[in-house]
């Protein structure tokens, strides 16, 4: 960790160096906009998942990339973090955009064409799906649970099969999702977008080989999940994948963060924002559609800005509110 005399930090990221997790890739950035000023950082590959804002809040790691919506329950401490109380020591030092939204697609043959139809008719659907707190609301919408679908015959499993542990996973990915192959599913449910991050192989794979249809998320549904500040209103834009010919309905999630704490020392927090902004066009140049935008980065999303990220914005004429 940073410390007087000397320029080592360690970066909270997701999963082995190189595996091209969103959280490790933007580490990946952070380091490269910041070993021109003198900075060597080493990226922790154990702060996958809840453990990242864990990471940074007490001091394991001095900065941060993970999904805003996390940042906001971790320094509130609500949802996962109840337990644990807030975290409010953390701040944020920039706002990076990632066009992902949730999608919902059934097999065209499953002849399901809302997902309520599954309640209604007692479908028994094989159902893959990630597991945010954005999706638990859209099940929970539907009345759908696991234990329902199962006195049915039907099934509803993790879309993200064989992941393990993600600090030791090796960088090379299998070739294909084994249950998209077997065609062990009927409707999915999860987060979308483009880029080969090792979250997301399942969407290109299924849209390459079977009929999907894409359904729209109900306009109350919309509402609600943005009400409570997890998303905000979108949709799939059509030609995102094989079978989305339309834009979708839908919700985006909020851009990922660059993180640290109100402990960081101010020189570092200041190169830190300026690395990002003077080096933005690394942002262009990854396998994933990051983009720095001056009129989102440095908005209250939730989490306060660090005071010296909050002094080098309004310095170059950045919007902090």
């Amino acid at each position: 960790m940073a410390s007087s005399g000397t320029k080592s930090l360690v970066l909270a990221g997701a999963s082995t160096v190189g595996r091209g997790t969103p959280w490790g890739t933007l580490c990946e950035v952070v380091t490269k906009a910041l070993t021109p000023l003198g900075y060597e950082c080493v990226i922790e590959t154990r702060s996958y998942g809840m453990q990242n804002g864990r990471y940074v809040a007490d001091g394991r790691a001095d900065l941060g990339a993970w999904l805003m919506t996390h940042v906001i329950d971790a320094y509130h401490g609500v949802r996962v973090f109840a337990p644990e109380g807030p975290r409010d020591n953390l701040r944020v030092i920039a706002h990076i955009n990632h066009p992902a939204w949730i999608a919902a697609a059934v097999r065209a043959e499953s002849g399901i064409t809302d997902l309520a139809d599954i309640v209604r008719n007692k479908i028994p659907a094989r159902i893959r799906t990630g597991g945010s707190q954005v999706i638990a609301m859209i099940w929970e919408h539907y009345g759908i649970t696991k234990e329902l679908l199962e006195s049915w015959g039907g099934s509803m499993e993790g879309a993200h099969e064989g992941e393990g542990d993600a600090a030791s996973a090796p960088i090379a990915e299998p070739e294909l999702v084994d249950w998209v192959v077997e065609g062990n599913f009927d409707v999915i449910l999860d987060s979308i977008y483009t880029g080969a991050a090792p979250e997301i192989p399942h969407w290109a794979q299924a849209t390459d080989r079977y009929e999907l249809n894409f359904l729209p998320m109900p306009e109350a549904l919309i509402e609600r999940i943005c009400s409570t500040g997890l998303a905000s209103r979108g949709f799939v834009p059509h030609r995102l994948m094989r079978g989305i010919w339309s834009d979708i309905p839908s919700i985006q999630r909020l851009p990922h963060a660059i993180y640290c704490r109100s402990e960081t020392p101010d020189q570092l927090a200041t190169d830190v924002t300026r690395a990002l902004d003077e080096n933005r066009q690394f942002f262009r140049q990854c396998h994933l559609a990051y983009s720095y935008d001056s009129a989102n980065v440095a908005l209250d999303l939730g989490v306060p800005l660090h005071p010296a990220a909050a002094s080098y914005y309004r310095s170059v004429g950045i919007p902090t509110t």
